[in-house]
């Protein structure tokens, strides 16, 4: 993945290096290059001020709780990983903006954490 990043950033030094340019420009050659998705993701960092919040709420259940999560942007279309703390496990979570996720976890409510050290956002919990 290092090597992908570095080479995608060789190439935009090699293709707009010596030329004015736009942010639509740049990113039109990252979504060539990338092949992926990721209008909505650069359209809230790059067009809106506030950051995507993170909408999380906590059913305790018998055996275990309900995790329901969904972004709340600015843009439809928004996906980004979240990654949870339940008890001493952690968990990698595909959330998006247009339907809410629901996962099942093993452990008490008050022990499931939101990890956001890797991402820039906000989160908002329902307990």
């Amino acid at each position: 993945m290092t090597q992908f990043f570095f080479s995608l950033l060789k190439g935009l030094l090699k293709q707009y290096g010596y030329k004015a340019t736009n942010a639509d420009e740049v990113l039109n050659y990252i979504f060539t290059k990338v092949g992926a998705p990721y209008k909505p993701f650069f359209d809230q960092y790059l067009r809106y001020a506030t950051p995507p919040e993170l909408l999380i709420t906590k059913q305790k259940k018998k055996k275990g709780t309900e995790v329901t999560m969904q972004w709340r942007t600015n843009v439809t279309g928004f996906v980004m990983n979240v990654e949870l703390q339940a008890g001493n496990e952690k968990k990698i979570f595909t959330v998006s903006s247009d339907n809410p996720t629901k996962s099942f976890v093993d452990t008490k409510p008050k022990l499931i954490k939101v990890l956001n050290d890797r991402y820039y956002f906000k989160f908002a919990t329902e307990d």
